[in-house]
C-alpha cells in the first residue's frame, strides 16, 4: 500500500523506507518468538538437558550412609 501511495505521490520515498523497515523488523520479531516458542516447547517435551553443564552443588546434609558405603558396613 506505501508503495501504491507513493506511486500516486501521496508519500514520499522515506515514508516508504520507513515503512518497510517497519514491516521486516516486525518480521523478525516475530520469526525471533517462533524460535523462543519452539525451543520452550522442546524443554517442556523434555527433550533439551538443561543445567547439565552447571556447577556443582555443595552438600551440607548428613553423608553417614555414604560414609557407611565407602567403608563396607
Amino acid at each position: 500500500m506505501s508503495e501504491r501511495a507513493f506511486s500516486a505521490g501521496k508519500f514520499d520515498f522515506l515514508q516508504v523506507l520507513i515503512v518497510r523497515r517497519t514491516f521486516f523488523e516486525a518480521n523478525l520479531s516475530y520469526v525471533q518468538s517462533l524460535a523462543d516458542l519452539a525451543q520452550v516447547h522442546a524443554q517442556i517435551d523434555g527433550l533439551l538437558l538443561t543445567g547439565g553443564m552447571d556447577q556443582p552443588t555443595d552438600f551440607h546434609d548428613d553423608d553417614s550412609l555414604r560414609g557407611q558405603t565407602f567403608s563396607q558396613q
